[in-house]
């Protein structure tokens, strides 16, 4: 058997971007967040204390508002479309 030697180029794609550090931090605040959110949801709402769902609910206004500000701080990112979010408006709307 004879090996054929295979080449194979990667392109620069022109859409590329550079991450800006504020957008790095970001997204590791945001990372940090989840995790901790992943962490205390399920003893949180596992209770009767008012406060600890109060915790969540202000750890996930957090999160819209660092993804608002990385949306901002990167305007060359897309916020990208997915049906999925008719059925997450439809029930933010109810909730």
């Amino acid at each position: 058997m004879t090996s054929v030697p295979v080449s194979i180029t990667a392109e620069a794609r022109d859409d590329s971007f550079d991450v800006s550090p504020l957008a790095g931090r970001i997204s590791a605040a945001m990372e940090t967040i989840m995790i901790a959110l992943l962490a205390f949801m399920p003893l949180a709402l596992g209770v009767v204390s008012a406060w600890s769902e109060m915790v969540v609910v202000g750890a996930v206004a957090a999160l819209v508002a660092l993804l608002v500000a990385r949306l901002i701080v990167s305007p060359n990112v897309r916020f990208v479309w997915t049906w999925a979010y008719i059925p997450i408006a439809i029930f933010a709307m109810v909730a």
